[in-house]
């Protein structure tokens, strides 16, 4: 394996070993790889490793799953099935969970075990790599972070799958959906296993993990302790986890009180709790078949990396410009922006009367999504107030002409 620096220089990892490339950040001055040769001193197995090359150091490796001692990390004597026996590291694959229908599983090129900036990476493993720390022989989650090994959590060695009306998928481990921000500083996953207190049943759930507390908590558990009744699913088409650590999803759970649908609804976990983004109380989203339901289907989009955007897909109208039904179209929950609402300029109604200045038309439910669509509030009327004209030609004339005026100037005036 060769890798180019800054255009300048060109390095072999390991030259003439068998090794196969895991992950990188950005700069590829940091490179993952695994292996089952014996790369390093302190690797004394022959099971399947994790190694780090830095373009700071291009003649030297470091082995990442090595444990803190009393031989952790370098045995071959491990009974289990789901990583294809032995002691060997596993990375998620998340190409199996991809392959839903109409992009439920992700696209893969937005998840992500490492970091694109420093090169944190997690992995998975059965042995106790950290002393008194996970399980022997279960998938432990482990993070090397800053130089040292953490231990992040223990999951059950059972997939997540999901099906839809054509076609199900499963993922490749417990691990169905995970994104890192580029600095490292957290993680967000959706999973069968119970990673908290909280039973979840057999349904997938969204979990947030910050490496500096070690603190995992559940974004998309029910606030009210009831188990959920569906999976909760991640980002069609992007991102879930924007780079400050607010997570994004969908559930047909209610989470918050003013969710009454019954079904799929956006939310967005930040500051402790969830948040609705969908308005809770529009029409199923269940019922998109056949073949416009392979390629579409109402959820979460993605995500901007600031959170600015939150594009999701939905059968519901939410704005007067929307002209197409029930039809799946994309919305942009955008903070601070929109468009403004379509108004309807008034006219004079006979050739001898005209309206003299009228109040404002009632305002529209705002089309501007910095206010949240899930808590909306009813404008307030304003009474319409008329003046009839005076049977004088010249000032109805007048009057119909400027009428005729404003009109014109308010069709200009349109969002």
């Amino acid at each position: 394996m060769y890798v180019r620096i800054d255009g300048e220089r060109t390095e072999e990892i390991a030259p003439g070993k068998q090794i196969r490339y895991v992950g990188a950040t950005a700069d590829l001055r940091t490179i993952y790889i695994d292996a089952t040769a014996q790369l390093t001193p302190d690797d004394e197995d022959s099971s399947e490793d994790l190694y780090r090359w830095d373009a700071g150091q291009p003649d030297e490796l470091t082995l990442v799953s090595v444990g803190d001692g009393e031989g952790r990390g370098n045995s071959d004597d491990c009974n289990v099935t789901w990583n294809g026996g032995g002691c060997g590291i596993e990375v998620i694959d998340f190409f199996p969970y991809d392959e839903i229908e109409a992009g439920q599983g992700g696209n893969t090129h937005s998840e992500a075990f490492s970091s694109s900036e420093i090169g944190d990476v997690y992995f998975e493993s059965p042995e106790q790599l950290i002393k008194a720390k996970g399980e022997a022989g279960q998938t432990n989650l482990y993070l090397y972070r800053e130089g040292s090994l953490r231990y992040v959590t223990t999951m059950e060695a059972k997939p997540v799958c999901t099906f839809y009306e054509f076609s199900g998928r499963c993922s490749s481990g417990p691990v169905a959906r995970m994104q890192v921000t580029p600095d490292g500083e957290h993680m967000g996953i959706v999973t069968n296993s119970h990673l908290t207190g909280y039973d979840s049943g057999e349904r997938a759930m969204m979990y947030l993990f910050d490496p500096d507390t070690s603190r995992m908590l559940c974004a998309s558990c029910r606030p009210d302790g009831k188990q959920p009744t569906f999976d909760v699913t991640a980002s069609q088409n992007g991102l879930f986890l924007t780079s400050d650590g607010r997570a994004f999803f969908s559930s047909d759970d209610p989470l918050v009180p003013r969710d009454t649908n019954g079904t799929e609804d956006i939310y967005e976990y930040s500051e402790g709790k969830p948040w609705l983004i969908t308005t809770g109380t529009g029409p199923s989203l269940k019922n998109v078949f056949g073949f416009a339901g392979v390629l579409s289907r109402p959820g979460l989009v993605g995500v901007s990396a600031n959170g600015t955007d939150v594009y999701f897909a939905t059968v519901d109208t939410l704005v007067s410009q929307d002209h197409n039904g029930a039809a799946v179209k994309i919305y942009d929950a955008r903070t601070g922006g929109g468009f403004p609402a379509e108004r309807i300029p008034p006219n004079c109604t006979a050739a001898d009367e005209c309206h003299g200045p009228v109040s404002n038309a009632p305002a529209l439910p705002s089309d501007r999504t910095s206010a949240n669509l899930g808590n909306p509030k009813k404008p307030k009327a304003h009474k319409k107030k008329h003046k009839k004209c005076k049977k004088k030609h010249k000032k109805c004339k007048g009057k119909k002409r400027n009428a005729k005026q404003n009109t014109k100037q308010g069709g200009n005036n349109r969002g």
